[in-house]
């Protein structure tokens, strides 16, 4: 049994396991299925999902991250990005780098369900300089691969041509479906509010 001095205040995951002293054998529960909070009186209680999976992604999503909140069908959050470098440069490969954690078990076609359509354009343009569509989740393709409430990490190349001149861009991001283009709408978490495309600032500098 434990007790208040046993183990700080703080979230768990409670892992179980059925046998006797010399021969248990566990049962699996994904990360933030099944979370115990305990606070300063060593007092138990089982913690709301959504508070557990709120803490797997402050563990799990790097400081350097820009936070994002913006679910898609209550199945995937978008939770942070990073661009890489942080300035992009002309006539190169550059990444922007994209931090997703899926809220549910994934289906076994969510990894190639959607694909992402990323536009960048300058500020005000109607039209965009360069569009590039890629897989959501490449290279992944069970769902073995996906874990509920595990902060997954995706690099996305983007080649910005030669001749575009060094300046302040918009990268809107996308989210479609891969077997017929439709937009995927997300919903911001904090406020509910439907986004169909976000809109990153970025900055393009001479090679």
């Amino acid at each position: 049994m434990l007790t208040p001095m046993d183990v700080p205040v703080n979230l768990y995951d409670l892992h179980l396991g059925l046998g006797d002293k010399e021969n248990i054998a566990p049962i699996p529960f994904p990360a933030g299925r099944l979370a115990l909070s305990i606070d300063a009186t060593g007092q138990f209680a089982v913690a709301d999902q959504s508070a557990s999976l709120a803490r797997l992604l402050e563990q799990e999503r790097p400081a350097e991250a820009v936070p994002l909140d913006v679910t898609f069908g209550g199945l995937i959050q978008l939770a942070g990005y990073e661009f890489e470098p942080v300035n992009w440069k002309s006539g190169q490969t550059n990444n922007l780098l994209l931090y997703w954690q899926p809220l549910q078990e994934p289906d076994l076609g969510l990894a190639g369900a959607f694909e992402l359509v990323l536009k960048l354009s300058t500020q005000g343009a109607t039209e965009p300089v360069l569009i590039s569509t890629q897989p959501v989740f490449p290279n992944l393709t069970t769902t073995g691969t996906l874990k509920r409430g595990e902060v997954v990490p995706i690099q996305y190349p983007v080649s910005v041509p030669t001749a575009l001149p060094a300046g302040n861009f918009l990268l809107d991001i996308c989210l479609t479906m891969s077997a017929n283009g439709q937009p995927v709408a997300g919903t911001v978490s904090s406020t509910s509010e439907p986004v169909e495309c976000l809109s990153l600032p970025v900055t393009i500098e001479s090679p």
